[in-house]
This record gives C-alpha cells, sequence and structure tokens, in this order.
C-alpha cells in the first residue's frame, strides 16, 4: 500500500500543467512598432513560442523570428583560462496590435534620487 499524504487527496484527478520553459521580455536597443523582443529557452522553436504566449497570456502572435546568441568568452588573465557564458536566443514576436515597452516597470534613476540620506539637515 501506498500511503497518501493530504494534498494528493485534495488534488487528485486534477491535472495542473505548468510551463517548463521560461521566457523574458528584453529592452530592445532601437523601437520597434509592432515588435516584441524576448529572450527565451535555447530548446524553444517559434511553435512553441507562438503557442506559450497564445495559451498563457492571450496575445495574438502574428510571426515569430528567433536568433542564437553565442555568449561571449573572455580569458581570465592571471591564469589564462578562457571562460564562455552560456548561449541564449531571442525571439522577435511580431503582434497584431502596436506594442510599447513598459518603462513604469523599469524606472530611470537620476542623480538627486542617489543622494545619501544622511546629508539632510
Amino acid at each position: 500500500k501506498t500511503k497518501h499524504t493530504m494534498a494528493s487527496k485534495l488534488f487528485r484527478g486534477i491535472r495542473v500543467f505548468l510551463p517548463e520553459q521560461n521566457m523574458s521580455l528584453v529592452r530592445p536597443s532601437k523601437h520597434m512598432e509592432k515588435t516584441a523582443l524576448f529572450r527565451v529557452d535555447i530548446k524553444m522553436n517559434k511553435f512553441e513560442i507562438k503557442d506559450y504566449l497564445k495559451s498563457i497570456y492571450g496575445v495574438p502572435v502574428e510571426s515569430v523570428n528567433t536568433k542564437i546568441v553565442l555568449g561571449k568568452t573572455k580569458v581570465d588573465r592571471r591564469t589564462r583560462k578562457k571562460k564562455k557564458r552560456p548561449d541564449y536566443k531571442l525571439a522577435y514576436v511580431t503582434l497584431f496590435e502596436d506594442f510599447e515597452f513598459p518603462e513604469s516597470m523599469f524606472p530611470e534613476t537620476h542623480d538627486e534620487d542617489l543622494t545619501p540620506l544622511n546629508d539632510e539637515k
């Protein structure tokens, strides 16, 4: 006999499918009208990216273009060993509607904000 925990008794027969891949919204270097830029898992293909955005977020996608970016290689001056950052994939997702990067999520800091608090009198 197997012992069932309380959680397994409560959720018996309920299937929950969570995404196994991660997608991160990336700020593009230049403004693109209807395009959003995502950093995705290197194993994801165009069809999976389109289906992910449609099923999880309900965003209609017109097209998806992908690009694999090779990680930078640096040489340690002291030991002269090469260190390589991991490769990653960028997905350029074209939407049916205009897309603007949400600036409110990433406020820019100003020099006045960086003054130390103990200088105030």
